[in-house]
């Protein structure tokens, strides 16, 4: 049977299509798109690191 797609229908694996926001993804959710995410970003979730009282970040960068 012949595929059914037409020019410029989205696929799933599509990078511009948005995540499935149910489903939570396995490390750091911005991993996909950041030009330093590392092998560990795509595999665990990063730990909370406080700059100061109110100024927080969740990266692997700043473990």
């Amino acid at each position: 049977m012949e595929s059914t797609a037409l020019p410029g229908d989205l696929d799933e694996e599509d990078p511009a299509e948005p995540p499935n926001l149910l489903a939570e993804p396995a490390g750091c959710p911005f991993a996909h798109r950041c030009p330093h995410a590392t092998p560990t970003c795509h595999t665990e979730a990063p730990p909370t690191h406080t700059f100061t009282p109110d100024h927080r970040t969740r990266c692997w960068l700043y473990a």
